[in-house]
């Protein structure tokens, strides 16, 4: 049945709708992830400032769900996404289902009678609530009743406040979720504070920088990578190395006979194994293997997000042509979450590993022919959509591009993740 709301009322705006989203991890106690939250283009509407805001909210959501759909760019998990006061009283929410979205109350809504009998009714058709960078005031109690979930901001939010409305929503049996968690230590004081759930870029920085260095089977499995990187690599060169590690041969049978190659043929050599996957999807294999080993103690997302930025990167080169061999762009990629996979510093790191000059240099001071590339994944994967406008524009991609390949590299990563060798 066609829902009638205020806000379709206007004639629709002619305008291209390149869809902008990108996704961030909602992680639970055990590292696992949990829901997504979606990040929609804000530039929208200062494109074309003639357009309400909640108008275009209303065509980027249903864009996004007819376009791209939740299960692509989230999976199995829940999606988090923000709504208006407008959309909410317009029940926007009920076009998208209830199965898979947590529909979240921002801040700056203001609970009006209209507002909650909107939510009152969203909740009674079985769609679930989230309080986001909630700061407590009486008159937010309605909202409190129908939510299932409470964020807090830790970059804005005081930690006696927090410890306040910790104490204040464990009592009451409201999930919390630790949002903005930027290092470790926030993370840990936010578990033993009790949180439930835990959104922010805490895993992808490194816990402790030391000075030790790395153990040799990392070392090695990195002269593999750097090795396969090149479009014409030493095959025999190839099998020395992989040889001085058992378990990366007999990942590699595992892998060879997953269903993802349906084959149970007998491999005779290393060499033979290389040469049965092809040295495109052999370099997969040793990417993930890699990405794997070195985040061995970190949450599978840290994994996921890297393979996702290297094969980005990847396709971006691809796409403009940035020069015959786009494998230096999948390292840059990868290797730039190296610091959170060993826990060390990028300096220190690289002295084990020498690379190409202009990987060491995007990869030490984000400058060089190849920093645009890392600094736009970066800008996409958090949604700082203006950034990134700059950056397709500077590398010759366009906005509608990107975000194919964007999704594509999600898809890619899911892929191999689902039939991870580990």
């Amino acid at each position: 049945m066609p829902v009638h709301t205020a806000l379709s009322d206007p004639p629709q705006p002619q305008f291209d709708t390149s869809i902008y989203v990108a996704r961030q991890p909602i992680l639970d106690q055990s590292g696992d992830v949990f829901a997504y939250e979606l990040l929609f283009r804000d530039g929208i509407t200062s494109a074309f400032p003639e357009i309400h805001e909640d108008l275009a909210t209303q065509s980027l959501l249903l864009s996004s769900y007819v376009d791209i759909g939740f299960d692509t760019i989230a999976g199995d998990s829940r999606v988090f996404v923000n709504f208006t006061n407008e959309t909410l009283t317009a029940l926007l929410p009920q076009l998208f289902p209830k199965e898979k979205l947590v529909i979240e109350i921002l801040e700056n809504i203001d609970p009006t009678p209209q507002l909650l009998a909107a939510c009152v009714k969203l909740k009674e058709m079985g769609y679930i609530f989230a309080l986001d960078d909630f700061r407590y005031e009486p008159r937010f109690e309605p909202l409190i009743d129908i939510s299932s979930f409470v964020k807090l901001d830790f970059l804005i939010t005081p930690r006696d406040e927090i410890e306040s409305l910790v104490e204040r929503f464990n009592a009451r049996g409201i999930p919390l979720l630790a949002e903005k968690v930027e290092t470790q230590e926030q993370y840990r004081w936010a578990e033993a504070a009790g949180f439930n759930y835990f959104q922010g870029y805490y895993f992808s920085k490194p816990e402790v920088i030391t000075s030790t260095t790395m153990g040799s089977a990392k070392i090695n499995l990195m002269q593999i990578l750097a090795e396969v990187v090149n479009e014409d690599y030493d095959i025999e060169k190839i099998e020395q190395l992989v040889a001085r590690d058992v378990s990366i041969f007999y990942k590699l049978l595992r892998y060879i006979n997953s269903a993802m190659f349906q084959t149970a043929r007998e491999i005779t050599s290393i060499k033979h194994a290389v040469l049965l996957l092809g040295k495109k999807e052999f370099r997969s294999f040793i990417s993930l293997v890699l990405a794997g080993e070195m985040a061995s103690s970190k949450p599978l997302e840290l994994t996921r997000l890297a393979l996702i930025r290297a094969k980005y990167c990847e396709q971006v080169a691809a796409t403009v042509a940035a020069e015959k061999d786009h494998s230096v762009f999948f390292l840059l990629g990868l290797f730039s979450f190296l610091p959170a996979m060993l826990d060390n510093d990028m300096a220190s790191i690289l002295d084990n590993l020498p690379l190409q000059p202009r990987l060491n240099e995007a990869l030490l001071q984000e400058s060089g022919p190849l920093a645009d590339y890392l600094q736009l994944a970066k800008a996409v994967e958090r949604g700082h959509w203006t950034a990134s406008e700059t950056l397709h524009e500077r590398i010759g991609i366009t906005d509608h591009q990107s975000m194919r390949r964007y999704r594509d590299a999600i898809g890619w990563a899911d892929s191999m993740i689902a039939f991870s060798p580990r």
